[in-house]
């Protein structure tokens, strides 16, 4: 999601490459009256939620060469952060914290936030999906949505809202994305192409009435995807 810097592309990078191999140069990005940031693009820092459900050490690491912006509910939550952020060493100049109350999904922000998408100026701004719950369900593509155990849309609805907080914290416009985009199950190359399993359909038509053509029609407009890559689904979500 936005402001995260992807673990295979930190991890390509300490790799390097073989010395009798030379990497291809990359293709040049293309200019497109919207285009949604790749997966794999440099990023100013990571945004995680408070308390941590990622270990101390990685919060710390995120910190210090990045910025570290840390999810709050309240201003009482926001101080007990800070005092333990400074206590592990964390330098304030790299910490930015966003006041929002939260929800039962508040812990995975890369579920229910935004995408970054440039626009043909290059105008950055954040595309807010509609996050209601967790869509789970079997392997079938034909099968239907089983309740999610964890939280249900009045319980998640302060998540749903974040993204617009977060947006006047960092001083960037938003807009609303009238469809659900659950993060994780759509990644996208930066190209123009975005991939999900076939749950993506099922949890737009069955919650929102969002058939596959206006869900292919709806992030063509809103994120700058002309290319919807649907997957069967890889597990049944009860093993």
């Amino acid at each position: 999601m936005l402001l995260r810097r992807l673990p295979l592309l930190a991890l390509a990078l300490l790799a390097g490459c073989p010395e009798d191999v030379s990497p291809d140069p990359p293709d040049p990005i293309p200019e497109l009256p919207l285009r949604m940031v790749g997966e794999w693009e440099p990023a100013l820092g990571a945004m995680v939620a408070w308390p941590l459900r990622v270990p101390e050490e990685l919060a710390v690491e995120i910190a210090e060469d990045d910025i570290l912006y840390l999810l709050v509910d309240d201003e009482t939550a926001r101080d007990e952060a800070e005092a333990s952020l400074l206590d592990w060493g964390v330098d304030p100049a790299h910490l930015e914290f966003v006041v929002a109350p939260g929800g039962d999904a508040r812990p995975w922000p890369r579920d229910w936030g935004p995408f970054g998408v440039f626009d043909e100026d290059g105008a950055y701004r954040l595309a807010d999906p509609t996050f209601l719950t967790y869509p789970l369900m079997g392997p079938e593509c034909d099968g239907a949505l089983v309740p999610d155990p964890w939280g249900t849309p009045e319980s998640c609805e302060p998540d749903d809202l974040a993204t617009g907080i977060l947006a006047d914290t960092l001083g960037l416009s938003s807009s609303q994305v009238p469809a659900t985009l659950t993060g994780g199950n759509f990644l996208n190359d930066g190209r123009g192409t975005a991939f999900s399993t076939c749950v993506i359909l099922e949890e737009n038509e069955e919650d929102l009435g969002v058939t596959e053509d206006l869900l292919a029609a709806t992030i063509d407009e809103h994120l700058g995807i002309t290319r919807h890559v649907i997957l069967p689904n890889y597990a049944s979500v009860f093993g």
